[in-house]
């Protein structure tokens, strides 16, 4: 085992050794596609493992038929270890006892059965040197993925098997205090998001300017809103960006000065419309930003340091949505659906990719109160409604134009902002130390970790049981453990394998996480017995695919592009 070279010394009484040495078997998930449907035996994936706990939220199904073919390969028991080896690698967690609730898995995650202490293996997976390996060893283009191969050589820590059971308990310990200091400031989180959001709904209920209004009558919304639409006929502001007269507003119910009015026309609102055939191999190493969901990753500003860059070609087809200052840019789609940010600096020519709105704020509105709307309780409602009512999530741009609000006189949107910024500077340097906290904490786990495998957590006893001996024990168990498979496995009825023959590979591909194998998705289709028609659709539904090639094997994937 060469890479124990690199990795360290261990005390007296520990060796290092393969994971495939202290598992009685390795394997992993499913390589079909599960089933869409609502009710049946859980599949679960990678996104259903983390911080050593096994989630049933967002599951896939699959019919007891299925189920008993894949537990043919797979049987997933009490005590077993599931590691995610594919895209999301390196979570882990142990299958509970008493196993309440069967479930199978998806080819993301594998499953050891150790004949050490499972417990103390799932923490070796957590720690950074193994974490290193499986990022070192992951293999893949459009999914990087470990082999089940080479996870089963790479090296683990074994102590004396009552040295395990010191281990986990000392961890165990610690980890319970870190869990509660990590629980604390997480309510702490939650409670500054409670009030951010309390602040701006007082702010756009007007609550936050009561008296500034008492103070300053004189300016009225209604007014300035008919000045904006006469001026739009001529005003160069208007003519350059093509603004239309047609603004819908009236006299707001609640508070007389500000004004009731959709936000279609009163604002800019621009998107890239698809990818025009843009793909990863045509950015650049310089040329014009290329901005995604994480430049809205850091606060308030838009931050331009994960950006790519594209060609001034490819940035001159869409004028539309070439960043200026103060522009606002909100996620219409995927997982960061509803984050917003504002330019308020431009380091180079910029775009944004289509998965982010554009909105200019004009003549109506102060950019940050913009900005802050978005951010705020109503628009925020609007995306979990988007969230909760689609399978994917998804803001269009007419959803933004058919949204009512009420809109102040653009002197008190700015004090508006000037309050919340106000308030908002404490906030932000309270959510600062608490992320500050959060992260001294998974430090803090991972020294643990790291100081535990090094033997360096608590004294060590050398009267115990050697390593080596215990891996004698281990080896006699495991032989005994795949004969006693072997003789059941011979006296079981065997399950044919089921197969759904009537899906297009439209279907197919709308029923996986990610990247499929051709092959794979041939025979999950109605084309398994005819390639010709196969490849008939496969030219028909061109435009919507994307196709990748493993590195190493050749093998072609298939996925549905987002």
């Amino acid at each position: 085992m060469e890479q124990n070279k690199s990795i360290g010394t261990l005390p007296e009484g520990w060796i290092w050794t393969t994971l495939d040495s202290i598992a009685a078997n390795i394997t992993d998930g499913s390589h079909n596609p599960p089933s869409k449907q609502n009710q049946g035996i859980p599949m679960l994936s990678a996104r259903n493992i983390e911080n050593g706990k096994i989630s049933f939220d967002e599951v896939r199904f699959i019919s007891e038929n299925e189920f008993e073919y894949e537990n043919q390969r797979t049987r997933i028991e009490a005590g077993d270890v599931l590691l995610t080896i594919v895209a999301t690698i390196g979570r882990s967690a142990i299958v509970p006892r008493p196993l309440k609730q069967q479930f199978a898995l998806q080819r993301s995650v594998a499953v050891i059965k150790p004949l050490i202490n499972g417990q103390y293996l799932t923490y070796v997976f957590q720690g950074p040197v193994f974490q290193k390996l499986l990022i070192d060893n992951a293999k893949g283009t459009a999914q990087k993925g470990v082999y089940l191969k080479t996870l089963r050589e790479l090296s683990i820590p074994l102590p004396p098997l009552e040295e395990q059971h010191r281990i986990v308990a000392r961890i165990e310990e610690l980890f319970s205090e870190l869990d509660h200091a990590e629980d604390e400031l997480k309510k702490a989180q939650k409670r500054l998001e409670i009030y951010k959001q309390a602040l701006l709904k007082s702010a756009f209920d007007g609550k936050l300017t009561e008296k500034w209004r008492e103070e300053n009558l004189e300016y009225d919304a209604i007014d300035q809103l008919k000045k904006i639409k006469g001026e739009r006929n001529f005003s160069s502001l208007a003519l350059n960006n093509r603004l239309s007269t047609r603004i819908s507003f009236r006299r707001s119910p609640i508070i007389s000065t500000w004004a009731s009015a959709t936000l279609e026309n009163l604002i800019g609102i621009y998107a890239r419309i698809g990818w025009r055939g843009l793909t990863k191999d045509e950015y650049t190493e310089n040329g014009p930003l290329f901005l995604s969901v994480y430049s809205l990753n850091y606060g308030k500003t838009v931050v331009f340091h994960q950006a790519n860059h594209i060609s001034i070609e490819r940035y001159d087809e869409s004028p539309e949505i070439k960043l200026q200052l103060n522009d606002i840019l909100l996620c219409k789609d995927g997982a960061g659906i509803g984050k917003v940010g504002i330019v308020k600096h431009l380091p180079d020519k910029a775009t944004v990719n289509s998965s982010l709105l554009v909105i200019r704020s004009f003549e109506a509105f102060v950019p940050d109160f913009l900005y802050y709307l978005f951010l705020g309780p109503s628009m925020q409602k609007l995306v979990a409604e988007k969230i909760s009512g689609s399978a994917i999530p998804h803001l269009f741009q007419k959803d933004i134009k058919q949204f009512t609000l009420q809109v102040p006189p653009f002197e008190e949107q700015q004090q508006i902002v000037q309050e919340l910024e106000s308030h908002f500077a404490l906030t932000n340097e309270l959510e600062s130390a608490i992320e500050k906290g959060l992260f001294k904490i998974k430090v803090f786990r991972q020294a643990v970790l790291k100081k535990a495998f090094d033997g360096r957590l608590q004294p060590q006893f050398p009267h115990e049981e050697p390593a080596n001996k215990l891996l004698q024990t281990i080896h006699i168990e495991k032989e005994n453990y795949l004969l006693e498979q072997k003789a059941v496995e011979r006296q079981k009825p065997r399950k044919d394998k089921p197969m759904e023959t009537n899906k297009s590979i439209l279907e197919v591909l709308q029923d996986v996480d990610g990247p499929i194998s051709a092959k794979d998705v041939w025979l999950s289709s109605k084309y398994k017995d005819n390639i010709d028609d196969f490849y008939k659709e496969l030219k028909e539904i061109f435009n919507v695919i994307k196709e990748s090639k493993n590195l190493i094997s050749s093998e072609s994937f298939i996925s549905l592009k987002k």
